[in-house]
């Protein structure tokens, strides 16, 4: 996994190099990305209640995603593709996209929104035990978002995970605009 994530930040410091004032156009890129998608919402885990966070409110590359309870921080904002289609799922506090490096079982984090294929995800629409929920899948890996070990805990880790249908896999919408 290290070889992994040191050659993708190799790509990242090249390409930034290469192209002047990348690290600013990111979340310009990003912000334009997310009107194009449904509004900011707050996804709340099925097993816990708890809402998907970008941890400590961060604003840097790499940043852990974890449930925490939902206290209506832009960090537990979302902007998602519609039902069925396939893109980002970008974080309204940073700007930055959902990812993972698609390994089953490694925490999902946020990143600049580069196009990479961890961060591309679809929605699909399923009926939980509380009523509508959504299943984020990436489709390059065939993995879902997942709290990890079916956690109860403020702070456990969102990762990717195969899909099993269970509770910590369903995530509930509350418009969050």
């Amino acid at each position: 996994m290290n070889r992994i994530i040191t050659s993708r930040l190799a790509r990242r410091v090249i390409a930034g190099a290469v192209i002047a004032g990348a690290t600013i156009a990111g979340p310009l890129l990003a912000a334009g990305t997310a009107s194009a998608q449904s509004g900011y919402e707050t996804f709340n885990a099925g097993n816990s209640l708890m809402a998907m966070d970008v941890s400590g409110s961060a604003t840097y590359a790499g940043a852990p995603v974890i449930q925490w309870f939902d206290n209506g921080g832009h960090n537990q904002h979302w902007s998602i593709p519609d039902p069925g289609d396939t893109g980002p799922v970008i974080n309204q506090h940073s700007g930055m996209c959902l990812y993972t490096p698609g390994i089953a079982g490694a925490g999902l984090v946020q990143e600049p929104c580069e196009g990479w294929a961890g961060e591309e995800w679809t929605v699909s629409e399923e009926w939980g035990l509380f009523g509508d929920v959504i299943v984020l899948r990436n489709p390059n890996y065939n993995l879902v978002a997942d709290v990890y070990g079916d956690s109860l805990r403020a702070g456990s880790e969102i990762d990717a995970w195969y899909f099993n249908g269970n509770l910590n896999q369903q995530f509930y919408e509350d418009s969050a605009n």
